[in-house]
């Protein structure tokens, strides 16, 4: 690997820039083109250049493309395939920049393409660029990012704020039959403890607990002298507590939950 006889300059600058060429004469000639303005780290080959990024995530990597072993094009298939480095910018170099050639540095995965001979001050626009790129991509995956987090929060009030109301119609629902106060509460823990058992998932889970609160919510149409009555039921009022889950769908028919 050429040239390392610089490190001492490293972790000096805000960027770290990986230059893999296979002629020690590039790396040599990147170094003094780049080593003002990035930390550099340096590969002779696609296979070390994935080695060292075991150990340092560099911000921008500028690749030769023909070389012995796994050339440049494959090396940013990988790259790109790798949800660890799918994000860092790769810029391809290489001399052979006919269309043939850009179309598979695109194909690739490439973020940029440069051509030899290449001039020094084009070279570093270019990994501006790519640095300005990744720095708009990391803002925008912050913000998402947040913008997620803060829908996941709103949903989760809104939510709670939901299952509190209906816990409170609930309530006032079972408090009109004192032979059943609390049952749908009672029904909800059980179905609840069993589901768990059962080891249901999450939205499950929360659908069931609102069906348990809700399954008897058709109570409420149903007259409180048919459900105080002592004694027997006449087959009209049987018929009106039979009803109950009908009257139950409509009412929940509505609601999004």
């Amino acid at each position: 690997m050429c040239p390392t006889a610089d490190e001492k300059r490293r972790e000096r600058h805000e960027h770290t820039v990986l230059v893999i060429d296979d002629n020690p004469d590039i790396l040599r000639l990147m170094e003094f083109l780049l080593r003002d303005a990035y930390d550099l780290l340096f590969a002779s080959s696609a296979e070390e250049g994935l080695q060292l990024l075991q150990k340092r995530m560099p911000d921008v990597i500028v690749s030769d493309v023909m070389m012995p072993g796994l050339d440049g094009h494959e090396l940013c298939r990988r790259l790109k395939a790798d949800p660890g480095t799918q994000h860092i910018p790769v810029m391809l170099v290489t001399a052979k920049a006919e269309a043939q050639g850009l179309v598979q540095g695109i194909d690739s995965g490439a973020d940029d393409y440069l051509p030899k001979p290449f001039d020094a001050g084009e070279l570093r626009a270019r990994i501006r660029s790519l640095l300005r790129m990744r720095s708009i991509e990391a803002q925008l995956a912050r913000a998402n990012k947040n913008l997620k987090t803060r829908a996941d929060d709103l949903v989760e009030r809104q939510r709670e704020l939901f299952m509190s109301t209906v816990k409170s119609l609930v309530s006032a629902l079972d408090a009109k039959d004192e032979y059943t106060h609390n049952h749908s509460l009672r029904v909800t823990e059980y179905s609840l403890a069993i589901a768990r058992k059962l080891d249901l998932g999450r939205a499950d889970l929360e659908d069931l607990e609102l069906a348990g609160l809700l399954h008897d919510v058709g109570k409420i149409g149903v007259p409180e002298t048919v459900l105080h009555k002592p004694d027997k039921l006449t087959p009209a009022e049987f018929a009106c507590i039979q009803a109950h889950p009908t009257k139950g769908e409509a009412i929940v028919s509505s609601i999004a939950s």
